[in-house]
């Protein structure tokens, strides 16, 4: 089972392991959004100290009607106990 707590802003946090491809492991706060079914977003910071494999880039239309550009990467993390590989996105602006 996965646990975590909710912060002063209403969101649910959970702490998650994430892993580079060599291997590197860091911790990460998450803030889970029921409503979305998408990758992780990571801030570039991260996506360069874990050393993350570029995969792609992409174009969102914020919520202001602005596009943006981003990457994806791959990442392995782990996930109830088990690693799952994902994506992870460094759309956090």
């Amino acid at each position: 089972m996965i646990e975590g707590v909710v912060n002063a802003a209403r969101e649910a946090i959970i702490t998650l392991p994430v892993r580079g491809p060599t291997g590197q492991t860091r911790e990460v706060e998450a803030v889970i959004d029921t409503g979305y079914t998408g990758m992780l977003t990571l801030p570039p910071s991260t996506i360069a100290e874990l050393g993350l494999s570029w995969r792609s880039s992409g174009r969102a239309i914020l919520a202001n009607g602005t596009e943006d550009i981003f990457s994806t990467y791959d990442i392995t993390l782990v996930w109830d106990g088990a690693l799952r590989r994902a994506e992870a996105d460094d759309f956090a602006r």
